[in-house]
């Protein structure tokens, strides 16, 4: 694994050991003084929190978020009674870096978990690695949850970067990364609410019906494109005509792809229906405090891309948003700009936090008031740097979202700015065009990234296990030759 060895501004400290600060400079009037800055301005109290994860959802698929085909039902039905944000992004293109911001607040320019660079010729024994862990200094809300006496659980479906070796659990005193789609998760999550019975709880729950290969049974209703092992083999064909031969776009191949990219999400809409009864039927869905979001999206040959992880444009970080308050009964809508990095700030507000200091309350709203946005990507996974368009993805890539425009620094130089209200599918650079609001947007993300950057000074560790590097290479993240 990797040991980093980081520098960050003692002023602006990012994460705190849980000793830290007496009870004396915590509890609810510091989170409500620190929370004064929060827009909009909430109101109720959670008894519990639950957090879902739908893994590589995108938000313009579906029918929630306008999409033409009946994707999402049950997520209509959940909207009438939360806040659907329709201008979310992730804060990485993929899941470790996301989920860490989603659990601490802060970026992945701050928190360190995920890639860092390599040499070209990289290993071809299946055991390479370049990402890293979050960081145990980092305070996260499941730990902040237990220390206030919730009753703590995570059941994820992703196996691969969702595990204990990536550090996304600390602070559940239960939390099982077993690959499955979302009856198996729904299995796992009622079995645990059913004998913890009345104790508050913070809950995480990971779903990857959308993440390859695609649950993509077809539903009732919906074309049969061929179950996961088809949706497997139609990225694995797309793979060598997308990145490998530039302006070559198959539309049958796409077709298929995206056929069975819905079908999945439709079933895992279903999953989610299933969820909300059960909820019902215990008679905790009003009051509960319920965060639905993706970690990222997913790309179809936009900008010569496929699948996720890869880049930073739209398909792969504009993601669902919808969070249910406790005793909402009516949904709205929100169109201001939001990430990952707004959500624990959200969530603790709702929360009744005896246990926090104002530093830690600080740090998870670091990123409070939503005036600008960041995601970024580092470099790629291994088996896209070692492919023949390695080079193409060698680099790392910082966005700001400000108002409509999204400025892209590229650190080879090949820096983009698009404006997102009048080309949404960031068809025309403006970078050359209007060089003075790439200059503004420039000086706007060193501005807010440079204080707290984290070192790039990492030594690596080719130490994945045979069980690891078969869910990475099941998942998509290592191709057959490791």
């Amino acid at each position: 694994m990797f040991r980093l060895r980081q520098t960050v501004a003692p002023v602006l400290l990012l994460a705190l050991p849980l000793a830290l600060g007496s009870c004396a400079e915590s509890g609810p009037s510091i989170l409500a003084e620190v929370l004064t800055r929060v827009d909009p301005p909430l109101s109720g109290t959670a008894r519990s929190v639950l957090i879902i994860s739908l893994d590589t959802v995108r938000a313009d698929h579906l029918s929630v978020y306008g999409y033409e085909r009946p994707t999402s039902p049950n997520l209509e039905a959940f909207a009438q009674v939360a806040t659907l944000y329709t201008q979310a992004r992730a804060a990485s293109p993929w899941t470790l870096p996301s989920h860490a911001t989603l659990f601490t607040g802060i970026y992945p320019f701050e928190h360190g978990a995920r890639t860092y660079s390599k040499p070209r010729n990289v290993s071809s024994t299946g055991r390479q690695n370049n990402a890293g862990p979050l960081d145990r200094e980092f305070l996260t809300l499941a730990e902040l949850f237990a220390r206030n006496g919730y009753r703590t659980a995570g059941f994820v479906a992703n196996d691969g970067f969702l595990t204990s070796r990536w550090a996304i659990d600390q602070g559940f005193e239960e939390y099982d990364a077993t690959r499955g789609y979302a009856d198996d998760v729904n299995r796992r999550a009622f079995d645990w609410l059913e004998k913890i019975g009345d104790e508050p709880f913070f809950l995480f729950l990971n779903f990857m019906d959308a993440h390859r290969p695609y649950n993509s049974s077809p539903p009732e209703g919906f074309t049969d494109f061929g179950g996961p092992e088809a949706s497997a083999a139609t990225l694995k064909g797309l793979y060598p005509e997308v990145l490998g031969k530039p302006g070559l776009r198959p539309p049958e191949m796409f077709e298929r792809l995206i056929g069975q990219y819905d079908n999945a999400l439709a079933n895992l809409d279903a999953g989610l229906g299933q969820l909300f009864d059960k909820l019902r039927e215990l008679r905790i869905f009003e009051d509960l405090l319920i965060v639905i979001t993706s970690d990222h999206g997913e790309y179809f040959g936009e900008h010569r891309l496929i699948e996720h992880s890869k880049d930073v444009y739209e398909g792969g970080l504009h993601v669902p948003l919808l969070i249910k308050a406790p005793g909402q009964a009516q949904g709205r809508r929100d169109d201001a700009l939001v990430s990952h990095a707004h959500v624990p700030g959200i969530i603790i507000s709702y929360a009744a936090l005896s246990k926090i200091t104002k530093a830690e309350a600080e740090t998870l709203t670091r990123h409070w008031p939503r005036m600008s946005v960041i995601a970024e990507n580092y470099y790629s996974r291994p088996r896209d740097l070692r492919a023949e368009w390695g080079a193409r993805f060698d680099r790392v890539r910082q966005v700001v979202y400000d108002g409509d425009y999204k400025y892209i620094d590229s650190s080879d130089g090949k820096s983009e700015l698009y404006d997102l209200s009048s080309d949404p599918e960031e068809r025309v650079n403006l970078f050359a065009r209007q060089p003075d609001v790439a200059a503004r947007m420039s000086e706007l993300l060193r501005s807010q990234t440079e204080a707290t950057r984290r070192s790039e000074t990492v030594e690596v560790s080719e130490d994945l296990t045979d069980e690891e590097i078969e869910a990475l290479r099941a998942l998509g993240y290592l191709d057959d030759a490791g």
